[in-house]
């Protein structure tokens, strides 16, 4: 229990670090974002307005399904940096749960061209709880790949990876599913 409780407090604690320094940068994306839309066309806003539909600066919500089913929600801290929380019912653990992830998105480093939309991957850590009895204690390291709609803030993804029990002994296990976001 003890563990786990130090799991949960650094991960945290992390989101705490790196969501705090984040508000400066986003305060100047935006007052730059403005002054872009004040010296554009129309053209080039209704481009500008489909390239930032769902993308960083939103929040989500949404549902997966997998080692875990039910909501999850979440924040793009930065461009490429997400947290995401969710709720529901856990397979490994047979119990209620809730999962604490952040996610890396390659948007600069590893460009997909399709169609219509776009395409990115993305690696993701973070922290599964099951509320069973005993409490399990899963960390998750999945690979991930995300489709954004080209104009509408929806987004569909599907991550795959192991995960290392840490509580009432140590094993692996598999983790990963599908998943729907909708941003705001």
């Amino acid at each position: 229990m003890k563990n786990m409780l130090r799991v949960v407090v650094i991960v945290s604690a992390l989101f705490f670090v790196f969501g705090s320094g984040v508000e400066a940068k986003r305060a100047t994306k935006k007052t730059s974002k403005v002054t872009v839309k004040k010296t554009s066309t129309s053209s080039d806003q209704k481009s500008l307005k489909k390239a930032h539909a769902g993308y960083e600066g939103q929040w989500f919500a949404g549902g997966y399904l997998g080692d875990w089913v039910g909501p999850q929600g979440g924040d793009w801290f930065t461009n490429n940096w997400v947290g995401q929380l969710g709720l529901g019912y856990d397979f490994s653990a047979g119990a209620f749960g809730v999962a604490l992830d952040g996610q890396y998105y390659l948007k600069d480093n590893l460009l997909v061209d399709v169609p219509e939309g776009k395409l990115y991957f993305y690696p993701d850590v973070g922290v599964k709880v099951g509320f069973s009895s005993p409490m399990q204690a899963r960390i998750r390291t999945l690979a991930g790949a995300a489709y954004f709609f080209p104009e509408h803030p929806i987004s569909l993804h599907v991550e795959v990876g192991p995960s290392w029990r840490v509580t009432q002994g140590f094993s692996i296990g598999f983790a990963g599913g599908v998943g729907f976001r909708w941003h705001f």
